[in-house]
């Protein structure tokens, strides 16, 4: 024989000392639970720390009417906070009192504190114990007001009338009879008894006030404290006055008391959060739950939960909806609310009043019309929301209304890069199709990787993995327009690629943009590191720029080479005057590719003496030899007069390019002098040509007939041209970098004609 004390006060001080015993002697005669209720805030700690030693308490919490004058300001605040951290309470023991003993308690302050603590075991969905005297006409009103309760309403220690019993059990209530119901008159008492409906009668003791009424003729002394194994006396009286026996009567009590927490009630934790529901209520609003219910496979519930992947506040809101509260929508939660109500088949077909209409009516008249709610309502869905979307079709209505505003203007696409990526990606695409902006839409774009691509990363591995996805899908919807983009944006995005390991595709599409646009990018841009960790410079991925640069097919014009020569040296001086660690062998590998560039295009290469200059400053360590390799591209001939003179005196270059530079030096000193003294001969042989020309023509003309005369002086000269073909820069370039082929070599030719004039005199 089991039983199950409903209703007992072991927290308090006249018998907490002894608890333990108590526990054990109850069990003993068979009471295998307890639910001990809390009556104030002073006691709520100690109820909880017997809920969490003995596994045979349920832990009640509540404000008994008699102390709520020594309520805090903060007391519901408070109670609410043991509910969220003991998800097995009830509620209890609250409510009205109009009898003697609560003569000096204000009956509205009552009111004021009973309604709230009802309203929370009502939206917790837990059972509450009441405690109500002569005040069942208000109980019931309120009940009415806020009810049903599907979770139990527990009059403990019932002593209302039978005409009430029916109205209170239709909302819900359970009656407890304990020790005070043996002073009753006993033809009240049946008559209670028998108003009481079976499957709502439960015993109790109220432990350790009500103690039964014992036999008067027993000459045993009389104890003043009750305790729960006394609940065999409230049987034996119960069961007496109702003609059951006390196995019947014991079983019955026990299946009553325990009927919401192991039949009706439905334990769910989502993401940690525990949530205690009451399965006909989800069964009303939800076919699915029904369903779930009928085929006895409830338990599947939880895997459709989680599959969802709802936030807990979300889940709360839902659960709302079906104990008939009413719920704000919002875009913040309206997609998830969707979800719910769609795969809880939360529908017409079900309920009249059901949570799927109601969202979809607020998604068309809330959502839909205005740019902002749609933006805000997508960027909080995760992956999993956003699946179930796809598979109901709302994913379309989304893109739909936002694409059709985007259209209209296109600075609104700044606002979606707060959009998870499968979203962003497609919009973009579709906007980019119609006549719209390039610069608003690049600016979403690169705004969108500064967001998603660029911060730092946490290392973990799904967030470099999105960010793998975010930078291809970035370069994907890029426009391929020279100009459009940032070099310095390409150039870091190139870099971002390599970093996360994008595909081969995504790569190539960047420095395809890079090369198409080199001439317009700066020197720090090129500041491009290997991914190895020895932080060495990727020469190879330069190279392939400037090869796909060299090897466009249309011919560009020569600033543009010159452009990318002077950055280079201008790169290769950065390099080496910022970059400490910088070994010889790069450095020369990048002057290499400076030199390549600008010797057929710049007159001077003065900017690569300055960079070398530079470099040697930096390392002054370096043995002779290495200061050689660094100076190998050094085209000593190419140097102006001024960079000669300067590195003539620079005792930071080897003394064999210190020579170079001498002989150089005295090479343009002697092919100076020698133009300058070949122009003076020329110019003095010229003046005595003159003049003995012009002392024979004038005699000539004195023995001429006068009409000789008038021949006109540009007979006397005659112009001869001759042709001279010249190699063109761009061909010379091409071939350096190797990209010169067969089938190219006479369309890279580019010929300028050149006319030479040579005068005679007659």
């Amino acid at each position: 024989m089991k039983l199950f004390d409903a209703h007992c006060h072991l927290q308090d001080k006249r018998v907490i000392d002894k608890a333990s015993q108590l526990i054990s002697a109850a069990l003993a005669v068979g009471v295998t639970n307890f639910a001990v209720n809390g009556t104030s805030e002073k006691d709520w700690n100690l109820v909880k720390e017997m809920g969490e030693t003995y596994p045979s308490v349920v832990p009640c919490f509540g404000l008994h009417p008699w102390f709520i004058a020594d309520r805090s300001p903060h007391w519901f605040k408070t109670l609410k906070k043991f509910f969220e951290t003991t998800p097995t309470a009830a509620v209890g023991e609250i409510g009205l009192d109009k009898g003697p003993l609560a003569g000096g308690i204000d009956y509205s302050d009552q009111l004021v504190v009973f309604r709230p603590q009802l309203e929370l075991a009502k939206e917790l969905n837990k059972p509450v114990a009441v405690h109500c005297i002569d005040a069942f006409d208000d109980l019931l009103e309120i009940m009415r007001s806020i009810g049903p309760f599907p979770a139990g309403v527990i009059l403990h220690s019932f002593n209302g009338s039978a005409e009430v019993v029916p109205k209170l059990a239709e909302l819900g209530a359970y009656f407890s009879f304990s020790g005070w119901f043996t002073y009753i008159d006993e033809k009240i008492a049946r008559k209670t008894l028998k108003s009481i409906p079976s499957d709502r009668l439960l015993l109790e003791t109220d432990s350790p006030d009500g103690l039964p009424k014992s036999d008067e003729s027993s000459s045993d002394p009389k104890p003043t404290l009750n305790e729960p194994a006394n609940i065999l006396a409230v049987l034996d009286y119960v069961a007496n006055l109702s003609n059951m026996k006390k196995e019947e009567l014991a079983e019955l009590s026990y299946v009553n008391s325990v009927r919401n927490s192991k039949s009706q009630d439905l334990d769910l934790y989502v993401k940690g959060v525990h949530f205690h529901l009451n399965k006909e209520t989800l069964a009303k609003r939800s076919a699915k739950v029904t369903t779930l219910l009928e085929s006895n496979k409830l338990h599947e519930l939880r895997w459709i939960i989680r599959d969802m992947d709802i936030n807990p506040s979300i889940f709360h809101l839902v659960t709302r909806f079906c104990y008939g509260y009413k719920i704000e929508l919002s875009a913040d939660n309206i997609v998830s609310v969707l979800c719910i109500a769609y795969y809880l088949e939360m529908s017409d077909d079900h309920s009249s009043n059901n949570l799927l209409n109601k969202a979809v009516t607020f998604l068309e008249q809330r959502v839909l019309m205005s740019w902002s709610e749609t933006v805000k309502a997508l960027c909080i869905c995760s992956d999993k929301i956003l699946d179930k979307l796809a598979n109901v079709g709302l994913i379309e209505v989304f893109l739909d209304s936002l694409i059709e505003k985007a259209l209209n203007d296109t600075r609104l696409l700044q606002d979606l890069i707060t959009l998870p990526l499968r979203l962003y990606e497609p919009l973009i695409l579709e906007v980019s199709k119609h006549n719209v902006s390039l610069e608003n839409l690049v600016a979403s774009v690169c705004n969108y990787a500064n967001r998603w691509v660029f911060e730092k990363d946490s290392g973990d591995g799904s967030v470099s993995r999105n960010k793998r996805e975010g930078i291809e899908a970035v370069e994907r919807l890029l426009p391929h327009q020279r100009g459009t983009i940032s070099s310095g944006f390409l150039f870091k995005s190139l870099k971002e690629s390599i970093f996360l390991g994008a595909c081969s595709d995504c790569r190539k599409g960047f420095e395809v943009r890079i090369s198409n646009q080199l001439d317009m990018a700066r020197a720090k841009d090129l500041q491009i590191l290997s991914p190895t960790e020895d932080g060495s410079y990727d020469i190879e991925l330069l190279k392939t720029i400037l090869k796909s640069f060299y090897s466009n097919d249309s011919v560009p014009d020569l600033s543009r080479f010159v452009s990318v020569a002077r950055m280079l040296e201008e790169f290769l001086l950065e390099a080496a005057a910022s970059d400490a660690g910088l070994r010889v062998g790069t450095f020369k590998e990048l002057a290499e590719i400076a030199v390549a560039a600008s010797c057929d295009v710049l007159s001077y290469s003065d900017g690569i003496y300055r960079a070398i200059d530079v470099y040697l400053e930096r390392h002054r360590d370096l043995i002779e030899s290495e200061k050689m390799e660094a100076c190998r591209f050094l085209h000593c001939k190419k140097l102006s007069p001024e960079a000669c003179e300067h590195a003539s005196k620079n005792e930071k270059l080897p003394l064999r390019i210190v020579m170079q530079v001498l002989f150089v030096s005295q090479m343009q000193i002697r092919d100076k002098v020698a133009r300058e003294m070949k122009g003076v001969v020329e110019r003095t042989e010229n003046q005595v040509d003159e003049v003995e020309s012009m002392s024979k023509k004038l005699l000539k003309l004195e023995i001429e007939p006068d009409y000789m005369k008038k021949r006109k002086i540009e007979n006397l000269e005659c112009v001869v041209h001759c042709e001279k073909k010249k190699t063109s820069v761009w061909r010379e370039v091409k071939r350096k970098f190797g990209c010169m082929t067969s089938s190219t070599m006479d369309a890279c030719s580019c010929h300028i004609k050149k006319r030479k004039t040579y005068h005679s005199y007659k």
